[in-house]
């Protein structure tokens, strides 16, 4: 456990105790745990020397005895797994298909129609055609 957690930790159990009613002072959490006051109040200030191992124990220890959680904070967050890419939501994605599937059967119209001009090519349009003298 880090100092940052230790210390995050000892002021999470004092805030608790604190709302329970338990404490008023720093001093009371000190004779609570049977520890200096000024070792504890430099602990909760982030002093690396006094955010002991045996500290944060005896915390843990009068937390679960005071029906507190008594749980420490965890050693390390959990890894966060690197997501990449563009996400977009369900609704957009089925527009994004929808719109793929509409450009693909306009590609086969057109293409159909030009393959169907071919026989034309160098004369004019059938529809400009006319067959009556």
């Amino acid at each position: 456990m880090s100092p940052l957690e230790k210390q995050a930790y000892i002021k999470k159990i004092y805030g608790l105790a604190v709302a329970a009613g338990l404490l008023r002072k720093i001093g009371e959490f000190a004779d609570a745990l049977e520890v200096d006051r000024s070792g504890l109040s430099n602990a909760m200030n982030g002093n690396e020397r006094n955010l002991t191992d045996r500290l944060v124990r005896k915390v843990e220890k009068w937390a679960k005895l005071n029906g507190l959680d008594g749980e420490p904070l965890p050693v390390a967050p959990p890894p966060v797994q690197e997501q990449r890419g563009v996400f977009i939501p369900e609704e957009t994605l089925a527009l994004y298909t929808n719109l793929s599937e509409t450009c693909r059967n306009l590609s086969a119209i057109v293409a159909q129609m030009q393959t169907g001009a071919v026989p034309y090519m160098g004369m004019p349009a059938p529809k400009n055609l006319r067959t009556e003298k």
